[in-house]
């Protein structure tokens, strides 16, 4: 993330709508993202943001941008943010929504994908978007064992079905968590015949010890 995406961030507990939670506190929270968003807006441009909206009921506006931005990531609209600053006049919403999803580069996307996947082990995975992270776990190992050349094709159909799932709220629109590799299917089938033996060592001592007792006192 660019120190101009960085600059716009939303105020704490301001976050992007998920299938999470009531639908008022998800209201709520759009709402109150793009009262952020307009007040970095109108301090960038000045005027030239309220000239846009002369004449217009502000509330109506900002309710328009609510819901057509209600699925877009935090940093997504950073994205949208930092390009603002490369241009003249405020943004129409069509205008914003270009910068906050521009078109995609999937070759780069998997790029990241491949180095966030390394960095992932350790806690350190930053994404651009969570669909990126939700395309690579569909890939898989090939991710890092496989050149961008030999999955383009299937990278560019994951990445796609992941933006819209994630629209759609199918997906989450969030990173979750990494709590750690789970045991390959080798290793759990290790682990379970070394239990297994250890178990049947401990019932056949358990049983001599049995026979040992009615021995003694058969013979007493």
């Amino acid at each position: 993330m660019t120190n101009a995406q960085q600059s716009w961030p939303p105020s704490r507990g301001v976050q992007a709508n998920t299938e999470h939670g009531s639908s008022t506190s998800r209201r709520q929270g759009s709402s109150a993202r793009i009262d952020r968003l307009f007040e970095w807006l109108s301090g960038f441009y000045g005027a030239r943001m309220s000239d846009l909206w002369r004449g217009m009921d502000i509330d109506k506006v900002k309710a328009i941008w609510s819901a057509e931005l209600s699925g877009f990531s935090n940093a997504e609209l950073a994205a949208g943010v930092a390009g603002c600053r490369n241009k003249p006049f405020a943004p129409t919403l069509p205008e914003f929504v270009a910068l906050c999803r521009p078109p995609i580069d999937y070759e780069a996307t998997f790029l990241e994908a491949v180095e966030q996947a390394n960095r992932r082990e350790s806690g350190r995975d930053v994404w651009s978007r969570p669909a990126v992270f939700w395309a690579s776990t569909r890939l898989g190992t090939e991710i890092r064992s496989l050149p961008y050349s030999a999955v383009k094709v299937r990278w560019k159909t994951e990445l796609d079905r992941a933006i819209k799932a994630v629209q759609s709220g199918e997906l989450p629109n969030e990173v979750p968590p990494h709590r750690g590799a789970l045991p390959s299917p080798e290793q759990v089938a290790t682990q379970s015949i070394a239990e297994s033996k250890a178990r049947i060592a401990e019932l056949a001592a358990r049983l001599a010890k049995t026979r040992s007792m009615r021995n003694a006192t058969s013979g007493a």
